[in-house]
């Protein structure tokens, strides 16, 4: 059986870093079964899972990596530890923020009251927002595709943050003042015309999610997916209580992150693997958004002229067959990638500083195998 491989070109990712300090998580071990699985009993003829272990250790990545297609397993590998002691390896139940992949949950939450007939793409944010000078030149479709013009509100300003957030406030008081910040703020460009990465966007669809459906962001992702799909040691920052891999490194520059409520909507959920895996299975068997509704996340937003292309909470490979994320906060990155053609999917998490976490990938996804008629 002929297979191809194709170099695979990622987009340059403008990465959410923001800090997670706790949330409620159901104690909950997920079946071993279920993630387990001897590579060598998965390893094509072409020696795939050979060469995918090679780029790994060569790019002296530390986390776990688990690469799949058809549902079976082609690599899981995990290195390095999820403790400063060094006693503790990390596993498939180990705890990691995900950052900006957190932005495609955002994403699939707006869209499931697109589905269920409670909003429109097209609205403008005026309706939720009445208050807001810019509200009614904004739609909900260009806050998920970055072409809002509004600017990113995790930016400094001679060194401190230009609204009343503090370590010591509430998860509430931080998000009633970063709203009112965002909110008060002159667009960067006529919405539409260009694309600017911007947490803006999805602070405020997060908000959104709330005001439509009269649940809060988190009780909305936890009832709406994270249930369904049993996704059961998945949760949210400022109300985590379960053990996260601890940073290997820590950024003190950037300690405002940690402040509660920074980042709502744009970067506040943990996970692991195997949860993780079973969101992505979400994305290829539709079991609560349909196979349109996912389609239109990936692919609502061509715009050849961008140098990033981003539909909804995701991003768009080179090929235009695949979508994914990348996400970093401080030594946490994560990626999380779907090829719909060939039904390959991928997952990097890592609690360590080092090579950029895209690098890693694209050296990973350049061996995978691209077999169509595997893919039937």
């Amino acid at each position: 059986m002929k297979h191809w491989k194709k170099l695979f070109s990622l987009s340059l990712a403008c990465l959410l870093a923001v800090s997670a300090t706790a949330c409620a998580q159901q104690d909950q071990t997920p079946t071993e079964s279920s993630l387990s699985g001897d590579v060598s009993q998965t390893v094509p003829e072409d020696n795939t899972a050979k060469e995918l272990q090679k780029v790994l250790e060569d790019s002296e990545f530390k986390g776990i990596v688990y690469i799949t297609k058809n549902g079976k397993v082609l690599l899981s590998k995990s290195t390095g530890t999820s403790d400063k002691t060094g006693k503790n390896a990390v596993n498939e139940n180990t705890l990691f923020r995900i950052a900006s992949n957190s932005k495609q949950f955002t994403a699939a939450a707006i869209m499931l009251l697109v589905q269920e007939g409670k909003l429109s793409v097209s609205k403008k944010i005026s309706t939720y927002f009445p208050s807001c000078s810019y509200g009614s030149k904004v739609t909900i479709h260009q806050l998920l595709c970055m072409r809002s013009g509004i600017p990113d509100y995790i930016t400094l300003k001679d060194g401190k943050l230009p609204f009343a957030a503090t370590q010591n406030a509430s998860a509430a008081e931080n998000k009633k003042a970063i709203e009112e910040y965002i909110l008060s703020r002159e667009l960067s460009f006529k919405p539409g015309v260009e694309m600017e990465y911007s947490n803006s966007n999805y602070f405020l669809l997060a908000r959104i999610v709330e005001i439509v459906s009269g649940m809060s962001y988190e009780d909305y992702l936890t009832e709406k997916f994270f249930k369904p799909l049993q996704m059961t040691q998945t949760g949210f920052a400022d109300t985590f209580s379960g053990e996260l891999a601890e940073e290997m490194a820590v950024n003190r520059q950037q300690a405002y992150l940690l402040y509660p409520g920074m980042s709502f909507g744009a970067g506040s959920i943990i996970s692991n693997v195997h949860d993780l895996n079973l969101w992505l299975n979400s994305l290829t068997d539709y079991p609560i958004l349909s196979k349109e509704v996912v389609t239109d996340m990936a692919y609502s937003n061509s715009n050849p002229g961008d140098a990033l292309q981003y539909g909804y909470g995701l991003m768009i490979d080179a090929s235009g067959n695949a979508f994914f994320h990348t996400g970093t906060l401080s030594a946490y990155s994560s990626m999380l990638y779907v090829n719909q053609v060939t039904n390959t999917k991928m997952i990097l998490l890592s609690n360590y500083p080092g090579k950029e976490i895209e690098a890693v990938g694209t050296g990973l996804i350049n061996y995978l195998p691209l077999d169509f008629e595997a893919s039937e």
